[in-house]
C-alpha cells in the first residue's frame, strides 16, 4: 500500500516560493532517477546538439562513463557545435591529460575552476564549483546531484549505481541556466559567450525557479529558499540527502514542523563515501528523533541524491547539500519546482527507497556506545571543513 498521497497542484503553491515573482511558468520537467535515466537523457541531448553544448560539473572522471561523455562531446565539436566544459580542479583531480588533450584538439573548450597551483589567479582552495549543469542549444537543461563518473552509472554500464536524482528542464528557465554558465565561463576563462536573449517559448505548465550560489554574498541564497518552503509545510516533508549536517536553524524548522502535525521523513545513506561526514551527520540525529522526525538510512549503496518534497506540491532538486560546505564555500545550483507530476515521481522514488532502508529507532539510538557518541561529536566539531 502506498504511504503517500499526492494532492493536485493548488492555487496556493506560490506560498512555498520565497520570491514567487521569480518562479517562471511554462516548463516541462522530467525527474530522472538513477544514472541509466539521467545519463541516457543527457547523452541523447548532447548527441542531438546543433549549435552548443555547455557542461559544468564538479567531478569529471576519465573512467568508462567519463570517456563515454568525452566521446559525445568530441563528436559534437567536430560536427561544428560550440562545446564548452568547466570542471572543478579538485573534484576532477586526476582527469587524464591525454583525454583532455584529445578534447581540446577536437575543438572542445575545457577550463578548470580554481586550478590547484601556487600561481593560480585567484585564492581560495576551499571554494569549489559543486554544480552539475548541462545546457544544450539553450533548449534543454539538466541539473541535480550526478557528476560524470562510473559511481553514478548503472550496473549495465559497469558502474556502481549510486542512488541519485537529476531533472531535465525545457522552457524559459533554460535561458537563465545558459546565462549562469556564461558567468562561470567568464570567471574561469576570462572570455565572454554571446547568447541570444530572446525568451524561450513555454514547453509545459510547471513553475521553475533557478536557485544559484556563486559568491560569498549569495552563499545563504538556497538555504533561505529551502527554509522558507519547509516552514510552510502543512502535511509532509520528504528529504533525500547525501551529506546531512543541518545547522541549528534548519533542525529547529524540522522539529517545529513535526510539532504542528507535519510528517517529516529524512532518507540518508547507511554507507557513505565520506565516513567522517556520516559521523558528523549522526551527531544530529538524537534531537531530531526525539522531536518525531523519522530518519531512514538507505542500505544498498551510496545515496547521493539531494532533493526535497513539501506537501506533494513543491520540490527542489540540485547539487546543494544540507551541510556546512554547501552553505559556506561551494558554488551550487538547484531548481525549485511546482509541478504535481514531478513531486509524485519524487514521492514514489522515496517510497521505493524506504523498502531498502533501515529506520533509526529512537530508543535504540539512545543506547549507542560511548565511543560511538564521542566519535560523532568529534566529527561534528569539524563540520565547517567537511
Amino acid at each position: 500500500m502506498a504511504i503517500f498521497e499526492s494532492p493536485p497542484l493548488d492555487a496556493g503553491v506560490a506560498r512555498y516560493f520565497l520570491r514567487p515573482e521569480s518562479a517562471i511558468p511554462g516548463h516541462a520537467v522530467e525527474v530522472l532517477e538513477g544514472g541509466e535515466a539521467a545519463y541516457g537523457a543527457m547523452l541523447a541531448a548532447i548527441e542531438g546538439a546543433r549549435r552548443e553544448v555547455l557542461l559544468e560539473t564538479y567531478i569529471f572522471k576519465s573512467d568508462r562513463a567519463g570517456r563515454r561523455f568525452a566521446a559525445a562531446l568530441i563528436e559534437r565539436a567536430i560536427a561544428g557545435a560550440a562545446v564548452r566544459v568547466v570542471m572543478d580542479a579538485i573534484g576532477s583531480l586526476g582527469f587524464d591529460d591525454d583525454l583532455a588533450a584529445q578534447m581540446r584538439a577536437a575543438g572542445v573548450a575545457v577550463a578548470e575552476f580554481h586550478p590547484v597551483s601556487p600561481f593560480r589567479r585567484r585564492p581560495g582552495l576551499s571554494f569549489r564549483d559543486h554544480r552539475k549543469l548541462l545546457v544544450v542549444d539553450g533548449e534543454v537543461a539538466f541539473l541535480g546531484g550526478m557528476n560524470i563518473a562510473d559511481d553514478y552509472a548503472p550496473a549495465s554500464w559497469g558502474g556502481a549505481g549510486w542512488h541519485d536524482v537529476h531533472v531535465g528542464i525545457r522552457g524559459p528557465a533554460c535561458l537563465e541556466l545558459q546565462h549562469l554558465f556564461a558567468v562561470t565561463w567568464r570567471y574561469v576563462s576570462g572570455a565572454r559567450i554571446a547568447h541570444s536573449h530572446d525568451p524561450r517559448p513555454p514547453a509545459g505548465e510547471a513553475l521553475v525557479q533557478v536557485l544559484a550560489i556563486d559568491s560569498r554574498r549569495t552563499r545563504r541564497f538556497i538555504h533561505k529558499h529551502y527554509a522558507h518552503a519547509l516552514k510552510r509545510a502543512r502535511r509532509q516533508i520528504l528529504i533525500m540527502a547525501s551529506y546531512f549536517i543541518p545547522d541549528r536553524g534548519l533542525r529547529a524548522i524540522l522539529r517545529k514542523a513535526v510539532g504542528r502535525g507535519v510528517e517529516v521523513r529524512v532518507l540518508l545513506p547507511q554507507r557513505s563515501d565520506v565516513p567522517i561526514v556520516q559521523h558528523a551527520s549522526r551527531a544530529t540525529y538524537a534531537p531530531l528523533l526525539r522531536a518525531g522526525v523519522q530518519i531512514h538510512e538507505w542500505m544498498p549503496s551510496m545515496l547521493h541524491a539531494k532533493s526535497i518534497v513539501v506537501d506533494g506540491s513543491w520540490c527542489a532538486i540540485g547539487s546543494y547539500n544540507l551541510d556546512r560546505r554547501s552553505l559556506l564555500y561551494n558554488w551550487e545550483l538547484s531548481a525549485a519546482i511546482a509541478d504535481s507530476r514531478a513531486c509524485q515521481t519524487l514521492q514514489r522514488s522515496f517510497e521505493r527507497a524506504l523498502g531498502q532502508s533501515q529506520a533509526i529507532d529512537r530508543l535504540a539510538w539512545r543506547k549507542r556506545g560511548l565511543w560511538t557518541r564521542m566519535l560523532q561529536w568529534f566529527a561534528y566539531l569539524f563540520r565547517n571543513w567537511l
